[in-house]
């Protein structure tokens, strides 16, 4: 298992999520492209739509859902990940980031 996984599971995500499989393949192509390269809506979204014949809305949703999912129920671990207390709920790129960023620091 990636350390992408990982650190999902950590937050309480699981495969039960249709976000589960497409955050990760968002994240390990995130970190391919470079962590200040790629836009979220206009390259990451459509990518990971791609791949699991899907539309880039429905990944945007999926992502969103986990991310709400993460801020009731796993915000200790969030701010955590985010080195820093949150005070509002991340957005979909901001949430990708800090998990980038984080399991960039776990490697």
């Amino acid at each position: 298992m990636s350390t992408v996984a990982n650190v999902i599971r950590e937050l309480g995500i699981t495969s039960k999520y249709k976000g589960y499989d497409q955050i990760i393949d968002a994240l390990e192509q995130k970190q391919k492209w470079g962590l200040g390269y790629c836009k979220v809506t206009k390259d990451v979204y459509p990518w990971v739509a791609r791949m699991h014949h899907t539309k880039p809305w429905n990944v945007e949703q999926n992502i969103r859902t986990v991310v709400k999912y993460c801020w009731d129920n796993s915000r200790p671990q969030l701010n955590r990940m985010a080195g820093r207390k949150l005070i509002v709920m991340p957005t979909n790129s901001e949430f990708l980031d800090i998990l980038s960023w984080y399991t960039r620091e776990e490697d």
